[in-house]
């Protein structure tokens, strides 16, 4: 309809599937599922992929640790294809970079006589950075 309406998902999936079956290896990356608003549906969606069992579909997820994605992916996945980026080696990472920032940029110049702004800023995007 002239880019009027939107294909449903069941339309989106039978054309995916049509995809993989021309090519030899396709791969899917789906970044940062935990910020999806339709989580639950793109769950149920990445389910009926895995059972095409066509063996020409890799899937790589991105996700902040959550429940109902941990519990939905399990069985989907070995324990060996999991990589847990979220620990105390990227925080540290991450407040190193901020610090460094915080003293070098010449944008943020004006809060570099202000040591109590500057802990404040680094405590506040460390922490809502929550280890990602």
């Amino acid at each position: 309809m002239n880019g009027e309406r939107q294909p449903t998902s069941d339309a989106l999936l039978t054309t995916l599937q049509q995809m993989i079956r021309e090519f030899d290896e396709t791969f899917v990356i789906l970044d940062a599922l935990d910020e999806c608003k339709e989580r639950q549906a793109l769950l149920e969606d990445i389910d009926e992929i895995v059972a095409w069992k066509t063996g020409k579909a890799h899937i790589l997820v991105t996700s902040r640790k959550e429940n109902d994605i941990k519990e939905s992916l399990e069985p989907l996945v070995n324990d060996e294809n999991v990589i847990c980026i979220q620990s105390e080696l990227v925080t540290h990472d991450i407040r190193v970079y901020v610090r460094e920032r915080l003293l070098t940029d010449r944008k943020l110049k004006r809060w570099q006589r202000k040591p109590e702004v500057q802990q404040e800023i680094e405590m506040t995007l460390v922490g809502k950075a929550d280890g990602m």
